[in-house]
């Protein structure tokens, strides 16, 4: 399970949302800033996720690139 917060500014039907990865340092509310400028929550869904093994997310023995994008993937799914 990753860690997320939907940033849903736009009340009309959005374009394809965005999903901003964070992974060192800080935490995904770090990036609540972007999804707030205007030229993105105008136009659509902002989802800030921490990657595995960050924060609030599940913690795994494995931890890799190929996992990692899997989870995202998953995520996107």
């Amino acid at each position: 399970r990753l860690s997320h917060i939907l940033v849903q500014e736009n009340k009309a039907t959005p374009n394809k949302p965005m999903i901003v990865l964070h992974g060192l340092l800080g935490s995904k509310v770090n990036w609540r800033s972007l999804c707030a400028m205007e030229q993105i929550k105008s136009k659509r869904d902002c989802y800030l996720v921490e990657m595995r093994n960050h924060a609030q997310s599940d913690h795994h023995p494995t931890h890799n690139y190929e996992v990692m994008s899997d989870d995202i993937i998953r995520f996107a799914d």
